[in-house]
């Protein structure tokens, strides 16, 4: 998911379809690159299991992407390519996970 900065304001963007598996198992998030190219004026927020190729991300990129790891993910992983990782033990504390990757100027 992306929301876009723009007057306070925070417009998703839903980027589901674009990970696609890879034939080891995991998430190909190559579709990222294009994503932050994209969009260079969106922030980026992943919900995942933190499993699977992840691709180079310049300081910037990294400066604006965020990651909710579900349960029994693999942090680590996101920590490359994200700024904010947070790790959740139940999936019922997404909500609050995602308010707190949301830059606080868009959210107030």
């Amino acid at each position: 998911m992306a929301g876009r900065r723009r007057a306070g304001r925070c417009a998703p963007l839903c980027a589901g379809g674009l990970a696609h598996s890879t034939t080891e198992g995991g998430t190909y998030f190559a579709f990222l690159s294009d994503l932050w190219r994209r969009y260079p004026n969106h922030w980026v927020v992943l919900v995942t299991d933190g499993d699977g190729y992840v691709p180079y991300a310049a300081t910037p990129d990294r400066a604006r992407t965020g990651a909710v790891v579900i349960p029994d993910g693999k942090p680590e992983k996101m920590a490359e390519i994200c700024s904010s990782v947070i790790v959740l033990k139940d999936p019922r504390d997404l909500p609050w996970a995602m308010a707190l990757l949301i830059p606080r100027a868009i959210v107030a």
